[in-house]
């Protein structure tokens, strides 16, 4: 099966990442790959506590949890597999302030700043 357009919100948007890193026709290269990304992603590779520890962080920061590490990890994807290929790809998120909706889509000019955008969690990682 093929996939010319590939959408996600939270933890989705990861996967649609990785299929937006591959081309049309190989769904198996595209499968592999989100299958060694999710059996060997450690917690170290996708966020890093304050040293105040999480109670004291959810009072005094933006979140329970930095998400440099995942920052950091995405963009090695990208350098890695990107750029996005021939998709169409939809991230969505909603502005933790405004509560406004956000769609995002390959032709944004940062993706990985998108898919945290849409794979942040109140309290859990930055807004």
């Amino acid at each position: 099966m093929q996939y010319d357009v590939v959408s996600g919100v939270s933890a989705g948007s990861f996967n649609t990442m990785g299929a937006a890193l591959f081309e049309i026709g190989d769904e198996k290269g595209m499968v592999d790959w989100m299958i060694e990304l999710w059996s060997t992603l450690k917690e170290s590779d996708i966020i890093e506590r304050y040293p105040e520890g999480i109670a004291k962080a959810i009072v005094n920061e933006p979140s329970a949890f930095m998400n440099k590490p995942l920052h950091d990890y995405m963009e090695n994807v990208m350098k890695v597999y990107g750029p996005i290929k021939n998709r169409h790809v939809f991230w969505n998120a909603a502005d933790a302030n405004s509560g406004a909706y956000h769609q995002f889509t390959e032709t944004v000019s940062d993706p990985v700043k998108a898919l945290l955008s849409s794979g942040a969690m109140p309290f859990v990682w930055p807004a």
